[in-house]
């Protein structure tokens, strides 16, 4: 009777943890950039151990570029849901690097990622690719941007692509 009530127990604690980290409440990015309180972009250290083997996986993380934060090293431990981790080493397997909008974690002791999946933005070549943080390539190009560098190039690109049109209409005219 008692390895019965065990038995249900245990298959009780796993349906309840299961059910618990497969409903997520949706955050929209600005709620999950007012979350973080580190944000980061660089490339998971995949091919080391994760620190933990629970639900979340805390990896090294190679920070390029720290957004928000304050003293933050090159590298840190971010934790990722151990669901994500296979898409994430693809991804980073063809040039591809990662926005990491993290929050402190006292039960494991490390940062781990907003709203699971969602607090991991997939970026490549310096452009995030979910359309919906869009308005978060600021953020990566924010340097350049206060540096007038941007802007530069813009113009640049407008004068460049001004220049080819005049040309193209002369070589029309002249073969009319």
């Amino acid at each position: 009777m008692y390895r019965i009530l065990f038995l249900a127990c245990i298959l009780l604690l796993f349906v309840t943890v299961e059910g618990q980290t497969s409903t997520r409440e949706q955050l929209s990015p600005e709620e999950i950039f007012e979350k973080a309180d580190v944000i980061v972009l660089g490339k998971l250290q995949l091919d080391k151990e994760p620190v933990s083997n629970f639900v979340f996986r805390g990896y090294p993380f190679e920070v390029e570029k720290v957004i928000k934060g304050e003293d933050i090293p090159k590298v840190i431990t971010a934790g990722i849901e151990m669901y994500d981790v296979p898409s994430m080493e693809n991804f980073q397997k063809n040039e591809g690097r990662f926005l990491l909008f993290l929050e402190e974690n006292e039960l494991t002791g490390f940062l781990t990622s907003v709203g699971g999946s969602q607090g991991m933005v997939s970026v490549k070549h310096s452009v995030i690719l979910s359309p919906e943080y869009i308005q978060f390539n600021g953020l990566l190009h924010k340097d350049l941007v206060q540096n007038r560098v941007f802007p530069a190039i813009f113009w640049l690109i407008l004068l460049g692509g001004a220049v080819v049109g005049v040309i193209v209409m002369r070589k029309r005219k002249k073969s009319l």
